[in-house]
């Protein structure tokens, strides 16, 4: 099973500027804290749900194509 995503691959999945634009969407200190740890959650829930079935279909298409010629 893959690692899981460290906290930096998350972070650097989000835009740079969104605690900036959340602060100016009027939101307190704590309102931005919990949407940006809200963002890293979903993002890498997508991350474990994505990355491995992109992994099963390179694999599926490299054997295909090693076992073709």
């Amino acid at each position: 099973m893959p690692a899981a995503p460290t906290a930096v691959a998350v972070s650097a999945q989000l835009p740079a500027d969104l605690e900036r634009k959340l602060a100016g969407l009027g939101l307190t200190k704590d309102q931005v804290s919990g949407v940006l740890a809200l963002s890293k959650d979903v993002v890498e829930q997508v991350v474990w749900e994505v990355v491995p079935m992109l992994a099963e279909v390179m694999i599926k298409e490299e054997i295909k194509r090693l076992t073709s010629d």
